[in-house]
């Protein structure tokens, strides 16, 4: 059995591998015109955050623990510019090449470098502080992509995740009947396992969540589907935030469904650590 460090590195190294098939299975279902397009003047293309995706990554991941996060040839700016001549099969290479970098620095990490100092623009953080950063910037821009992608693509969309049922589904207010108000149920914190767990009569009910320091990333959330709409995501949610507020800790809610919950619930949101 792997040691709880050379675990998480594993873990979030699995984490990032989702993230980039996330946005690959979304980049998958529109065409050029779409992957160009923009809302209006203050958005951003598809094209725009894939350059700027690739620019980061570059940036951010080579030579990782040696130099600083942020390259002097490093022009951030321009990569929220499109020239006239970049092509979507460029800005794809760029794309891949910037996912390259990332994934052979984390392979090339040891159990002990993730309490090792790196630094972007000179300040320091641990390699695991600044892995998590990095993976919550990404997911933030995949969330994008993934929505950018959705709305572009219309019906013709494919869903990445479980449909939702347009039975269960409140028209007037976009949120699952029930979510919030169902009959509570004991929630527990498996650290071992490092989950917030809830038996149901379909299976366990799950909220995973990687620890550092007093930040805890809050990964992933899974109900049995035979239970959803039954409010008890929702619950494992409000559990784990309350005991994060209960022991000081500060939230990275990589999870859409966290960032959903706090968005309805903002009495949460200042638990959220700054980037």
């Amino acid at each position: 059995m792997p040691d709880p460090a050379s675990a998480l590195i594993t873990d979030i190294t699995e984490n990032f591998s989702k993230q980039k098939q996330l946005a690959d299975r979304a980049l998958a279902q529109i065409d050029d015109a779409a992957f160009f397009s923009v809302l209006d003047r203050e958005s951003n293309s598809i094209a725009v955050v894939v350059k700027h995706m690739a620019g980061y990554l570059r940036s951010r991941f080579t030579d990782f623990l040696t130099t600083d996060g942020e390259k002097p040839d490093r022009k951030r700016d321009t990569e929220f510019e499109l020239g006239r001549a970049e092509t979507r099969a460029e800005l794809m290479a760029k794309w891949e090449r910037g996912w390259v970098v990332l994934f052979d620095s984390l392979r090339a990490l040891s159990r002990d470098d993730l309490a090792r100092t790196v630094t972007v623009r000179g300040e320091g953080a641990t390699v695991l502080q600044a892995l998590l950063r990095a993976l919550t910037h990404l997911s933030q821009h995949v969330g994008q992509i993934v929505l950018l992608a959705k709305h572009f693509a219309g019906a013709g969309w494919k869903t990445l995740s479980i449909p939702r049922s347009p039975v269960r589904q409140d028209p007037g207010s976009g949120v699952e009947k029930g979510r919030d108000d169902a009959k509570t149920r004991e929630v527990a914190n498996n650290e071992q396992a490092s989950r917030y767990e809830m038996q149901t009569e379909a299976g366990l009910a799950v909220l995973e969540y990687m620890r550092h320091g007093n930040r805890v990333a809050l990964v992933h959330t899974e109900v049995p589907r035979a239970v959803e709409g039954q409010g008890l995501g929702a619950q494992l949610v409000k559990a784990a935030l309350d005991d994060s507020i209960a022991h000081g800790f500060r939230i990275v809610p990589m999870c859409a469904f966290v960032r959903a919950f706090i968005a309805r619930h903002p009495e949460y949101a200042t638990l959220v650590a700054k980037p």
